[in-house]
């Protein structure tokens, strides 16, 4: 029977290792073996009985090698052994050197207060990717969005915007945000999609404030509204040319979106229960009922006509995109002049977002 003593704390799963012959001693005068990770040794009186000394690691300038080699004590170490703890300090490293870790731990504890902070980190977030850069040109012309969900935002940045607002029917944007986002874009004319009725209002305040850019609000109304809007901008032609060009084709659409009732009412002569799903339509209620794929069916029935040429169906995070193609499959069906396109709008409340145009 062989008995080992441990200098240092070293982990029960290492130390199980040790068969039926091993024993842990707590007298490190009994021991036939030394277990040491970072003790120092070199002025420590050797037992008698000592036999190994077991360095986990690599090292061994703790150890007195001398005085082991004259009382015939052999030394171990274990390279290796401590791979798993390197690597962790050098990915720890490698993030430490990449990314701002301190100031994050500084920014959270300053605005840990803040009720949305999770809003507040996106919104900085983003005003950082898009902050001009000191030597980038001024351009001519540059645009600004409200929109809400990755997806839709996605599509906006597609398109050419220059600065995303987050905001919709339930977070309308102030002036002080519409000033925010124009001081990050830099160019002579910039547009600002609004793309609903109630954020109209502080895009046009933003606007009179401004003196050395030209800041031209289209009054969209409608995400879709926006997204046509962008579709018909010509870089070619002038801030002028494109304000006119954009401002008659969001006349083009009719936008319909899809949510629930949160009580019982009574609008445009249709009787709507608690949590029944309605399609709303750009000046009234189109369809109201308890099964989602038919109310959104029946709303769109209520939007196409013999013009209509697309439906764009942009699915939000209570729906998914096998249920807005099916959706679309129907209206492929039912109206085969028709064109059909399915987006992921990951916007919140609305089950769908849908044009015609």
């Amino acid at each position: 029977m062989f008995q080992y003593y441990c200098l240092n704390p070293i982990a029960q799963v290492g130390l199980d290792g040790f068969g039926a012959d091993y024993k842990k001693t707590e007298d490190i005068k009994e021991a036939d073996g030394v277990l040491v990770r970072s003790a120092a040794m070199h002025d420590m009186e050797l037992p008698e009985k000592l036999l190994a000394v077991a360095r986990a690691g690599a090292g061994v300038n703790n150890i007195p090698l001398d005085k082991c080699a004259e009382e015939g004590i052999v030394v171990f170490n274990t390279p290796g052994a401590n791979a798993n703890g390197v690597k962790e300090l050098v990915f720890a490293g490698m993030l430490y050197a990449s990314r701002d870790i301190v100031g994050g731990i500084e920014w959270v504890a300053k605005e840990k207060d803040q009720e949305d902070i999770d809003k507040l980190a996106e919104k900085q977030k983003e005003e950082e990717k898009v902050a001009p850069k000191a030597d980038e040109p001024r351009k001519d012309m540059g645009f600004i969005s409200v929109s809400i969900g990755e997806g839709m935002n996605e599509i906006f940045r597609g398109l050419g915007v220059d600065y995303i607002i987050e905001g919709g029917q339930t977070m309308n944007p102030s002036t002080e945000d519409m000033l925010s986002a124009i001081d990050h874009v830099n160019a002579d004319h910039i547009f600002i999609l609004p793309n609903n009725k109630n954020i109209i209002m502080a895009a046009n305040q933003a606007a009179s404030l401004v003196e050395d850019k030209e800041i031209i609000v289209l009054p969209t109304k409608t995400i879709p509204q926006g997204i046509v809007a962008m579709v018909n901008y010509i870089p070619d032609y002038s801030a002028e040319e494109n304000k006119e060009t954009m401002l008659s084709e969001i006349d083009n659409v009719k936008t319909g979106q899809v949510t629930y009732a949160v009580r019982d009412t009574e609008i445009d002569g249709k009787v709507i229960k608690q949590n029944d799903f309605m399609g709303i339509g750009d000046k009234e209620i189109l369809s109201v009922g308890t099964d989602l794929k038919a109310t959104t069916l029946e709303m769109i029935d209520a939007m196409v006509d013999e013009d209509s040429a697309i439906v764009s169906i942009y699915y939000g995070t209570e729906s998914n995109e096998k249920d807005a193609e099916a959706i679309g499959a129907v209206i492929g069906a039912k109206y085969p002049d028709v064109e059909v396109e399915i987006n992921n709008g990951g916007q919140p409340i609305y089950y769908y977002v849908i044009s015609v145009e």
